[in-house]
């Protein structure tokens, strides 16, 4: 590499990225990701700003309900993975309640800077954390609340909540979490950017469809003995690299591919 691409890596971060994205006044509408598949069709589709879900990696890793099960460990590992794949797009990620008292949040804050996100939202609830659209919750005391970078209204039950809370919270940026068919009204990317919002992120944009797709395929292999998919392998590794893999390969003087895929 150049020492003027040097440069640029050392010099632009995905924080940075995000954040002259947020100041210049840009809406940001970025599709939550819960692992490495659901980021690259992500990205593939032309996001420029990712979210990863908490939610999302807790059932992917664990098949478990978000309720405080992943560690640490977890989401940082899936943070840096999803993280890596394009490291000019900023990854929005989920660091639920930073996993302990201020000594941990800390700790955390600095192995998710570490992953490479561009930013990161931690939640007010105590450690025994849970899906912030169930209730019961319990939160944090206001004595412990840090100063954000922007706000994370959870949970808003109303347009005219929304429109108060942007209103109350100016001049900080507010980001919408567009949980579908929870306790917030359904709010397009469009109405949102109307209402004041400067950021957008939809949890279940991969996850519910994920759901529904991956279960029709067993059910089918159970009914008829057949997958009877459409895709080839080849489709499926294209989606995750497949193709820049062998041009490096390729670069590097080597002939592993020489022959093709197809």
């Amino acid at each position: 590499m150049s020492s003027q691409g040097e440069d640029v890596c050392k010099t632009i971060t995905a924080g940075k990225l995000l954040r002259q994205r947020i100041e210049a006044g840009g809406f940001i509408l970025a599709p939550a990701v819960h692992d490495g598949f659901s980021a690259r069709i992500a990205l593939e589709v032309g996001f420029d700003v990712l979210y990863m879900t908490g939610a999302g990696v807790t059932a992917s890793v664990h098949g478990c309900a978000d309720l405080g099960i992943a560690t640490l460990n977890d989401m940082r590992r899936s943070a840096e993975m999803i993280a890596s794949l394009s490291p000019f797009t900023p990854v929005i990620a989920d660091a639920d309640t930073g996993y302990g008292g201020p000594i941990m949040v800390a700790r955390t804050v600095e192995q998710y800077s570490r992953s490479g996100v561009g930013a990161l939202h931690i939640e007010d609830q105590v450690q025994t954390e849970r899906c912030g659209h169930l209730a019961g919750k319990v939160l944090v005391d206001l004595k412990e609340y840090l100063a954000p970078d922007a706000a994370f209204p959870e949970g808003l039950r109303s347009v005219e909540e929304a429109r108060r809370m942007i209103a109350d919270l100016a001049p900080w940026p507010v980001l919408l979490n567009m949980v579908e068919n929870s306790v917030t009204p359904k709010i397009s990317a469009k109405e949102a950017k109307g209402l004041g919002f400067s950021m957008m992120i939809v949890p279940l944009a991969t996850l519910a469809p994920a759901y529904t797709a991956i279960k029709a395929g067993p059910q089918k292999l159970k009914e008829t003995g057949l997958a009877d998919t459409e895709l080839t392998p080849q489709d499926l590794f294209r989606v995750c690299g497949l193709d820049e893999s062998m041009k490096i390969d390729e670069e590097a003087g080597a002939s592993n591919f020489e022959g093709g895929v197809d």
